[in-house]
């Protein structure tokens, strides 16, 4: 009778511990902050890709007006 009782307590101290886990929050603001890094990594690539074209004919501009014509 007494692994019984034991297991049951077990069982309660497991609940316990998940209903703890399941309402803590000290995590969320690293989530966030996360979330944000991620979203501005994503506009910042997406906007280099976009303005990239443009960069290289520019290069491409001043190379073919550095070199003489031969």
């Amino acid at each position: 009778m007494n692994d019984v009782v034991a297991i049951q307590m077990m069982g309660l101290r497991a609940m316990e511990y998940l209903q703890t886990l399941r309402d803590e929050e000290s995590g969320q603001g690293l989530v966030e902050y996360g979330l944000i890094l991620g979203l501005v990594s994503v506009v910042a690539i997406g906007s280099l890709a976009a303005i990239g074209a443009n960069i290289e004919g520019v290069f491409e501009n001043v190379v073919d007006a550095l070199t003489p014509p031969y």
